[in-house]
């Protein structure tokens, strides 16, 4: 949770502080562009780092207990680090912000959590239906985060588009990479290797873009949160893939090992 939180927050501060450097754009432009990289390193985790822990033969419920539990501290900390952070930047309001987290993401946990206090048992049989349905919420939440917003990409340039793709990339892979360093410092196994790496990396970008609407409205600020819908996309199966080729330690048994059971069932 410290790697997520710190992390990605500290490099979302950095990578906005060296787009400022760059000269690309309007002044005005840059810092709303860096407050939405800043917003996007302070969001928690997001559920397709669950799926792609998933595909990557990591700890799923690992990846799943600390999306939960950075989720529930996103209220506090999210408006916190975004006000430190940003603040710099753009006036922040942290009432405004933590009103529309407890609205986007508390309220529905908590009714997610009355309604199958409720049905009890009953709830096991929507479960198929359900796996459906979040996908296909999956999707559409992408498409009302890119579509409503299809004009920012032309307002200001193609040049400033590509740089705040290339920033949002370099943000999520240096995420990727502190969480994977981490896990080897304090030698984790291979599965927690790979689903810290993917939890730090990727974050709930469809959040970042609600509340950069609502605290940020009519700024570049939702820009680089658009961007990270479709960036998480590309980046998140590419890594998942690469984890997934390697075997894990216990799925990689020496070769005598694999001969002298075959002898053995022959025998």
């Amino acid at each position: 949770m410290c790697s997520q939180y710190v992390f990605m927050a500290g490099f979302g501060w950095l990578v906005a502080s060296l787009l400022s450097l760059t000269g690309v754009g309007d002044p005005t432009v840059r810092a709303q562009i860096a407050v939405g990289l800043v917003l996007l390193g302070c969001v928690p985790g997001g559920t397709a780092s669950n799926v792609m822990t998933f595909l990557a033969k990591g700890d799923v419920a690992l990846s799943i207990t600390i999306t939960m539990c950075t989720t529930l501290l996103a209220p506090v900390l999210t408006p916190s680090l975004t006000l430190v952070l940003a603040g710099q930047w753009i006036d922040v309001n942290f009432w405004n912000m933590f009103i529309s987290i407890v609205l986007v993401v508390l309220l529905p946990i908590l009714l997610g959590i009355a309604v199958h206090t409720a049905l009890g048992d009953r709830v096991n049989g929507l479960k198929d239906f359900l796996v459906k349905a979040s996908t296909a919420c999956i999707i559409l939440v992408e498409g009302l985060c890119v579509g409503p917003n299809r004009d920012q990409f032309t307002t200001h340039g193609v040049t400033v588009v590509l740089v705040t793709v290339l920033a949002v990339a370099l943000h999520h892979v240096l995420g990727l990479l502190a969480g994977y360093v981490t896990a080897k410092v304090f030698r984790f196994n291979e599965k927690k290797v790979r689903t810290l790496s993917l939890e730090v990396g990727l974050q709930n970008s469809g959040l970042s873009c609600t509340l950069a609407k609502t605290a940020f409205p009519d700024t570049m600020a939702i820009l680089p949160c658009v961007i990270a819908t479709v960036v998480h996309q590309i980046i998140g199966p590419i890594v998942a893939s690469m984890f997934a080729a390697k075997p894990l330690p216990e799925e990689a048994e020496p070769v005598s090992e694999k001969k002298e059971a075959k002898e053995a069932v022959t025998a």
